[in-house]
């Protein structure tokens, strides 16, 4: 099947395997931005760390990405974000207690847009704070409809109904 048979098909339709299909693109799509975000922070952790303290970055920095408060101890706070990044990514693409991660990924979204973005100070911040409310919005509606049943929840779920 192309993509234009499965733009034109209704999804009203009792078409298990294209909703499915669907489904498990739509997760992987949702989420991808994760994966290098949490990659780059592990790469850059001690200068991130560094400036999540208070310490101004060396060199030229974007100023939209320094937080508008100071961490106590941000190096722990990184770790969360990295692991938040990672595996909550990971979590949603393979649909592994998917509607948990989609509902924590939602409010650290939106806890990044008021800790990073919050008050807009350029058009980087506002790009920002629209994708955070997009990826949002996105991880709310897995938690609502779930991951489907390509996922490892829809295989669970599978198990149990035998």
């Amino acid at each position: 099947m192309i993509l234009t048979d499965l733009w034109r098909a209704s999804l009203a339709t009792p078409d298990v395997a294209r909703i499915n299909a669907l489904t498990l693109l739509g997760r992987v799509m949702l989420v991808a931005a994760l994966l290098p975000n949490g990659a780059f922070k592990i790469q850059m952790f001690d200068a991130i760390a560094a400036a999540m303290g208070g310490t101004p970055l060396p060199g030229p920095t974007i100023f939209e990405q320094t937080p508008l408060v100071t961490f106590p101890a941000p190096w722990l706070f990184l770790s969360a974000s990295v692991l938040l990044d990672l595996g909550g990514a990971l979590m949603i693409i393979l649909g592994f207690k998917a509607r948990v991660a989609g509902l924590v990924l939602a409010v650290y979204a939106v806890a990044a847009i008021l800790i990073f973005h919050g008050a807009v100070r350029g058009m980087h911040d506002v790009v920002t704070v629209l994708r955070n409310l997009s990826l949002a919005g996105g991880c709310l509606l897995v938690a609502a409809a779930g991951p489907g049943w390509w996922s490892l929840d829809g295989l669970r779920s599978a198990k149990r109904v035998r």
